[in-house]
């Protein structure tokens, strides 16, 4: 005895293309509730009536559907409850399988929907726009990490003079730190452009330098110093304010980068 009877397979696989059009799978679930006139199952699928009286012949074709005529209608059902019962399974089974995958695309959208910020930039308007960008994505669950390089290391300083050998010390007078201290990218004119600007700000209530970076703390963003730019530049963990992480290098960055969304050089 043969384990597989081809020819059956074969009359199997042809009524299943017959089911393999939305319309008639909704024609199945419908009539699973009772039998219908045509113009009733048109009516529930929101479909011409020609329409449904073409798919309908179809499936009455095949065996699928019976007909009955009662005075000047025509009623449609299940030739087996079993078919619409067969229907109902694959369609609980896609159920399953979607919310499957759409569990594990959402796991990974979560693993790698962060934001990753580098801030190489020491102006004003720049660290202004970099802290506004973080604070956002924060808001939004986001993890968010903003790696600061050079320049950018002025943001997250104390602002105290910084260097031990000449050079240093020299860096650390002509380009001390401190979020206060910095000055817009243009129209700076030594300290005039950053007055200027902070009394604007005042002037339209908008959030000062400060507490945006304070507020990018609260929200748990993770403020990271380049270990290189600080070794270069002379710069000590304490001479960081609160709260920074620990110096990193590009490899932390990336590896932080790797997991984000949109990764941002400002």
């Amino acid at each position: 005895m043969e384990k597989y009877d081809y020819e059956l397979y074969r009359i199997k696989a042809d009524f299943c293309k017959i089911l393999a059009d939305p319309t008639r799978q909704m024609m199945i679930a419908e009539l699973r509730t009772g039998e219908k006139t045509v113009g009733e199952i048109a009516e529930a699928l929101e479909i011409v009536q020609s329409m449904a009286s073409h798919h309908l012949a179809i499936l009455r074709g095949k065996g699928v559907v019976e007909a009955r005529r009662e005075g000047a209608n025509v009623y449609y059902s299940l030739v087996n409850p079993k078919i619409g019962e067969a229907c109902d399974m694959m369609h609980q089974i896609l159920l399953a399988q979607m919310a499957k995958n759409r569990e594990f695309a959402e796991k990974i959208m979560a693993e790698n929907n962060g934001t990753t910020i580098i801030v190489m930039s020491g102006d004003m308007d720049r660290v202004m726009a970099a802290f506004n960008i973080a604070i956002g994505a924060a808001s939004m669950g986001k993890e968010t990490n903003m790696f600061f390089t050079f320049w950018g290391l002025k943001a997250i300083q104390k602002g105290n003079f910084t260097g031990k050998s000449f050079f240093g010390r020299m860096m650390g007078f002509m380009n001390r730190g401190g979020i206060n201290r910095i000055g817009p990218s243009q129209f700076n004119f030594w300290g005039i452009g950053r007055w200027m600007f902070k009394q604007m700000m005042k002037n339209h209530k908008i959030t000062p330098l400060e507490e945006l970076r304070k507020t990018a703390l609260e929200l748990g963003v993770k403020l990271m110093p380049c270990q290189m730019s600080m070794e270069v530049m002379e710069i000590k963990a304490e001479d960081l304010i609160p709260g920074v992480e620990e110096s990193c290098g590009v490899a932390t960055m990336l590896e932080r980068a790797d997991r984000s969304k949109q990764t941002l050089f400002i």
